[in-house]
């Protein structure tokens, strides 16, 4: 026997709520149900939203109503008599996670001592490709607010950050490297 919409929801509901518990999110969580629908013999679908509670006819017709309104403002047409098929229902669950607290600043030195050392590096200019001597950098090292004009490249334990000739880099107060370009 297949389940009904109802007890398929409230299966779905459940398993996202051991999700979000998981995920150790102390807030409010709020639960969203929608469903991928169209007319039959269609190859597009519309996420209309469902509301909570039980699937009787007055919500079937509720749901019917959205989903030709969100059709005709996709589309520009509808069709009230056509049947409507329902290809996914789904369950949002999103928590509410308490706000990280912010990051030190990186302890701040000179440019020159974040500097590691200076290599030819290879970018590409107008189709062609050219060897330019390029300033590698401790990225952790780089002194906040300092600006630093590229060619560079900017070295950490999981990440390299390449700032191509013409752009900027700026290390920020959050640990965050703003490049321009």
């Amino acid at each position: 026997m297949r389940p009904t919409p109802d007890a398929m929801y409230a299966e779905m509901t459940a398993q996202a709520m051991e999700v979000v518990r998981d995920s150790a999110v102390s807030g409010a969580v709020t639960v969203t149900r929608s469903v991928d629908a169209r007319y039959v013999g269609q190859g597009y679908e519309l996420r209309v939203p469902m509301a909570s509670g039980t699937h009787d006819a007055e919500a079937m017709s509720a749901f019917t109503a959205d989903f030709n309104r969100l059709h005709e403002e996709e589309y520009g047409h509808v069709f009230p008599e056509n049947p409507i098929q329902i290809v996914n229902i789904r369950v949002v669950a999103v928590g509410e996670m308490p706000k990280l607290p912010a990051l030190p600043a990186p302890e701040s030195t000179s440019l020159e001592e974040a500097r590691i050392d200076e290599a030819p590096v290879r970018f590409t200019e107008d189709g062609s490709v050219v060897s330019t001597p390029t300033a590698f950098y401790h990225r952790e090292k780089l002194p906040v607010g300092e600006t630093i004009h590229g060619p560079a490249v900017l070295v950490q334990f999981d990440s390299t950050v390449v700032v191509p000739p013409g752009a900027s880099a700026e290390a920020l107060p959050t640990g965050d490297v703003l490049v321009r370009v």
